[in-house]
């Protein structure tokens, strides 16, 4: 009895807080859309490629500020480049799915670009939006062993 219900807590706190999450990071964008927490860099880049994959522009601000802060040259410890912290092996997995030979990610236009693509391909993959957010942060094999692990 207490390990099921120890099960059921632990995913209902595991929906809230991803779900809160969400909910800062939605407000932040349409913060960040409307200019009122700090000026829109890269507004042009950032609707552009949300419009191409499908994606709300105010969620890629979100992501945008909470990886980088909008500084297209931060580099985090584990080696995520550019605006939309992107590491190396993801970077070269979207260019190989879109035939890109030469790119450099520490240029906004290909960050931002190559952000959106892989979160409109999370998205296919795992269709819920609080997964999508969890699998861009922490892998999406970790997130795929993740949901295969029943406890």
């Amino acid at each position: 009895m207490r390990k099921g219900f120890l099960r059921v807590l632990y995913k209902g706190l595991t929906f809230v807080i991803v779900s809160i999450w969400l909910l800062v990071v939605l407000f932040y964008g349409y913060l960040c859309l409307m200019k009122v927490v700090y000026p829109l860099k890269y507004r042009e880049e950032i609707i552009e490629n949300a419009s191409v994959f499908g994606i709300e522009p105010s969620l890629i601000c979100a992501f945008i500020k909470v990886e980088s802060d909008f500084n297209a040259h931060a580099v985090s410890s584990k080696k995520a480049i550019g605006l939309m912290q992107i590491t190396s092996s993801t970077g070269e997995y979207i260019a190989n799915l879109n035939g890109v030979k030469e790119y450099d990610l520490k240029d906004a236009r290909t960050n931002i670009k190559f952000g959106c693509f892989y979160i409109n391909y999370l998205s296919v993959k795992f269709s819920d939006i609080n997964t999508v957010i969890c699998a861009y942060n922490a892998g999406e094999g970790n997130v795929s062993s993740w949901l295969k692990n029943k406890e």
